[in-house]
């Protein structure tokens, strides 16, 4: 089995991905040239940030977590995951092809939770959005109350000569 583009490709018991094959570096070098220019961006985007006068005023260890932080944030976005996709080439690595998949697919819990989840903005933007709901819920619960209230009382009532009406 072959491809159009090449030979050599993969066949029922080989894939071209593979440390015994030449075709190897067809994947690494690209990932190896994405993974310097992802750090490059990382590392510009750290300076610019510690560059700033609001991060000039805080202490060291409050630098350190502000950093740290930022990577965390910017690692999966910048796909830094692909670093372990590099060392799982072969069979021997097996734990590195694990780690490859369990990051890669945690990527997008991992941006919703540092941009949506931890944002500030959103938090008060939710905050407020939930007290519009909670009031609502509230204004719901006592409407539907007093309109239970009033038909019971409404349904039972007396007439003079002691017989049950209902209106």
């Amino acid at each position: 089995m072959g491809s159009v583009a090449m030979d050599g490709y993969g066949d029922e018991n080989s894939c071209w991905l593979s440390a015994k094959s030449d075709l190897i570096w067809a994947f690494i070098v690209p990932a190896l040239i994405v993974m310097l220019i992802n750090m490059a961006i990382i590392i510009l985007v750290i300076r610019a940030m510690f560059g700033t006068s609001a991060l000039s005023k805080k202490s060291r260890n409050e630098k350190a977590v502000a950093g740290a932080r930022s990577i965390a944030i910017l690692m999966p976005i910048m796909g830094i995951t692909w670093v372990l996709g590099v060392f799982s080439v072969n069979e021997d690595t097996v734990v590195f092809q694990y780690l490859f998949a369990l990051f890669n697919s945690t990527q997008g819990v991992l941006i919703f939770v540092f941009h949506c989840a931890m944002n500030k903005k959103i938090q008060k933007a939710f905050r407020k959005q939930r007290s519009k709901w909670m009031s609502l819920r509230s204004y719901t619960i006592e409407k539907s109350m007093s309109n239970s209230m009033a038909s019971s009382s409404m349904k039972s009532t007396r007439l003079d000569d002691g017989k049950e009406s209902i209106m």
